[in-house]
């Protein structure tokens, strides 16, 4: 059986790749609901207290952090962190206070979070991972100045394991209006500063299409797909020959602009290429962010992944989905 109406097979390929994310989904959730099933056994057959001055093997420190882990991951916080402060206080590694640490900082207990890092720090003042967890804890708290600190300490740590840090610092103090005369001698402009932390590129771009929108497009239009998301659903896409597919795949310009100007066009996503072939705007494309460090996704963009507590490292996901409003009301699949 053929169907001769482009329509039928562009919806009904709709629905086949909706039934497929849809089961997708399904497993996924119940596989995740099965292994915290499995953790929650673990964990409540754990009873502390824990015994001190107690001689620990390697397989049982092995064995008590995994139990914290679990705990953690199941948003027992309160136990993860008596496992861990229980195994500072035998084994005196600073790694068991920076878990503390973070663990506060995700139980929403930012003050006793700060104490413990300053605790860290006053024994080694230079310890990476207690800054990165402090600069999390500090901005939450809105201490900028304690975040000036924390810049100083990564520009003497001169390391390649901070630059997202500093860059992030320093954009935060830009957008805050706090980055002066100082900021400007070390590390210039905001371009001259982008130039030297690309990575603050689509923050820069971002940042461009709400105060300066013809200078952000102009950027925009060397690469149009690759920051696609900022900007698909505004209403000001300029009529220039980069944006002429995405105009035409929200049906605001006759696709036959394409076939005038194809030589000079990018090369068309498939996703765009999908929405031509509809002869009326019935579906559109959502975005949502998956954190390439824990996987996890978002609805939104953030610089911070509030899971893991990366930085930049969201990749957009681009969805082609039913309008439902503009979906003809006699049309089943």
């Amino acid at each position: 059986m053929e169907f001769q109406d482009p329509l039928v097979n562009v919806l009904l390929f709709f629905f086949i790749v909706a039934i497929s994310v849809l089961g997708t989904l399904l497993f996924e959730r119940w596989r995740e609901k099965r292994r915290e099933e499995r953790l929650n056994k673990l964990v409540k057959s754990f009873t502390p207290p824990l015994p001190s001055g107690v001689k620990l093997e390697g397989g049982a420190v092995e064995g008590l952090e995994l139990l914290a882990e679990g705990y953690r991951k199941v948003g027992e916080y309160q136990q993860a962190i008596y496992i861990y402060n229980w195994l500072y206080k035998e084994v005196k590694k600073l790694d068991y206070l920076e878990k503390i640490a973070h663990l506060y900082f995700q139980a929403g207990f930012l003050k006793k979070g700060e104490e413990v890092c300053y605790q860290i720090l006053q024994k080694q003042p230079r310890r990476v991972e207690a800054l990165k967890i402090l600069m999390m804890i500090e901005e939450k708290l809105g201490k900028w100045e304690a975040l000036k600190d924390i810049l100083e300490s990564f520009e003497v740590l001169e390391s390649k394991e901070v630059e997202k840090e500093k860059g992030y610092l320093l954009w935060k103090l830009y957008k805050l209006g706090k980055y002066g005369e100082e900021e400007l001698r070390l590390y210039g402009t905001i371009p001259q500063l982008v130039r030297k932390f690309p990575f603050l590129y689509r923050s820069y771009l971002q940042e461009l299409l709400q105060k300066k929108p013809s200078a952000g497009y102009k950027l925009i239009a060397q690469d149009p797909y690759k920051y696609l998301d900022l900007y698909f659903h505004r209403s000001d896409i300029p009529h220039q020959i980069p944006f002429y597919p995405v105009l035409a795949s929200k049906k605001q310009i006759p696709r036959k602009f394409l076939l005038v100007h194809h030589e000079k066009l990018h090369p068309i996503p498939f996703h765009l290429e999908l929405l031509f072939q509809l002869k009326e705007p019935i579906a559109t494309l959502r975005f949502e962010y998956r954190c390439k460090s824990c996987g996890r996704k978002f609805p939104f963009y953030m610089e911070h992944c509030p899971k893991c507590g990366t930085l930049f490292q969201f990749t957009p996901i681009w969805k082609v989905e039913p309008q439902e409003s503009k979906v003809p009301k006699n049309f089943e699949f």
